[in-house]
């Protein structure tokens, strides 16, 4: 039995000292959108992530019926990160329609205007990252 317990011992002491301890990390990301309106099931906050920086490239969509949006990490490598914040300004509308408020990453706020390409979105290696959205001014703050 101690030679059991012995060997189970010495097989798992690599895998204990082999976690990764490294200081990079993915990290969460927590959003505080500044907007007067009410945000709630029916009138909710979209993040959308775009592959390029011109509006028309989705690739993943997350809403949030409250002003406070968290980010899970996303493992993404060296590709850029272009997203934009919806909110839904009709109530229960697709995020994408004309009808509803948007901004883009850094200061823009207008799809139609070829000036007004997204801003990729640079994710240090932390652990938390804090953003402050202005959407009442059109801004971050």
């Amino acid at each position: 039995m101690k030679i059991v317990l012995a060997i189970l011992l010495f097989t798992a002491l690599p895998i204990i000292f082999s976690c990764d301890t490294s200081t990079k990390h993915h990290p969460y990301v927590y959003i505080t959108v500044n907007i007067s309106q009410v945000v709630d099931q029916a009138h909710k906050l979209y993040v959308v992530f775009h592959f390029a920086n011109n509006w028309v490239s989705p690739w993943l969509t997350l809403s949030y019926d409250t002003k406070s949006i968290v980010i899970p990490p996303l493992n993404v490598g060296k590709i850029p990160l272009y997203f934009e914040i919806i909110y839904d300004f009709v109530g229960n509308s697709p995020p994408a329609t004309a009808t509803n408020w948007y901004q883009g990453w850094y200061r823009k706020t207008d799809r139609t205007d070829p000036l007004q390409l997204l801003d990729p979105f640079v994710i240090p290696d932390v652990p938390v990252m804090l953003l402050n959205v202005d959407m009442d001014d059109h801004g971050i703050f």
